[in-house]
């Protein structure tokens, strides 16, 4: 699955410069990271070259990811098209750009990411191409004995009639959960059905 044309656009103009063994150095090191599991504190996109190792490596799988899941659920209700959505732990916007280009007509994106680097990199990446009120606020990393808690996902939407969760609900909420959270400790919350 191809990133859309803005996105890829942005990503080409920030890595443009990056000479590739210092790209590939940072891209090896957040890969370790991620391969680890570790769970040392810091935040795997904490500095401005792991963040473009990131878009480099990661993003288009993460895109894709994503974007099928979204998929998913457009397939299971042809006629659900959210207004709003939440990303926590958003990093440089994926759910926002697989949304977007999923339903366009999202009027509103709160986007909660703890990386100063990674946030930057995301509203710039934003900026320009994503018609929804977007705001990006500064998430908040809980620990406990030096060691980070996930957020956890409220992901299961009930339906007002009868109280229950539908099925495109559930569908919507394994897969934001499947496709959506990475092992970087961080979790997402995309658009659900109500």
């Amino acid at each position: 699955m191809e990133l859309p044309i803005p996105l890829r656009q942005g990503v080409d103009r920030l890595l443009e410069q990056v000479p590739l063994p210092m790209l590939k150095q940072a891209a090896k090191t957040l890969s370790d990271r991620y391969r680890a599991e570790l769970r040392d504190g810091r935040l795997h996109m904490a500095e401005d070259m792991a963040v473009k190792a990131y878009l480099a490596t990661r993003l288009p799988a993460t895109y894709a990811a994503v974007r099928a899941s979204l998929d998913a659920v457009g397939e299971s209700r042809p006629d659900y098209a959210p207004k709003t959505l939440l990303d926590v732990g958003a990093g440089p916007g994926t759910v926002l750009w697989a949304t977007i280009n999923l339903w366009p007509d999202l009027e509103q994106a709160v986007l909660l990411e703890a990386g100063a680097a990674v946030r930057r990199v995301g509203e710039a990446l934003a900026a320009d191409a994503i018609t929804a009120r977007t705001a990006w606020r500064t998430g908040v990393r809980a620990g406990i004995a030096g060691k980070t808690r996930r957020p956890a996902l409220a992901a299961d939407r009930r339906h007002a009639a009868g109280g229950r969760a539908g099925h495109a609900g559930r569908l919507a909420a394994y897969s934001c959960r499947a496709a959506a959270a990475d092992r970087g400790g961080r979790a997402r919350a995309c658009a659900l059905p109500a």
